[in-house]
């Protein structure tokens, strides 16, 4: 009756007034612009320029910009010059 398709669902922002403490799970694409104290487990990861993760991260692909004070496992990771 209901054909359940899987879309494109649209990416996660956490902007830069935001701190968030604890693990994250996300089956799709997320953005930190904030502070994000705790585990990532993501598809895809974009830390921004103003971007702070204080935890591990697994996911496929990651990207960047900000600032990590832990470890990254991905499948790909690209660090821009901005990158701590």
């Amino acid at each position: 009756m209901f054909n359940k398709k899987k879309t494109s669902l649209p990416f996660s922002l956490i902007s830069p007034d935001t701190e968030i403490t604890g693990n994250i799970h996300c089956d799709g694409e997320i953005q930190i612009d904030g502070k994000v104290v705790g585990d990532l487990n993501v598809t895809q990861l974009i830390i921004g320029d103003s971007g702070i993760v204080e935890g591990n991260i697994t996911a496929k692909q990651v990207q960047v910009r900000g600032q990590v004070q832990g470890g990254i496992r991905a499948d790909s990771v690209t660090l821009e010059p901005s990158a701590r």
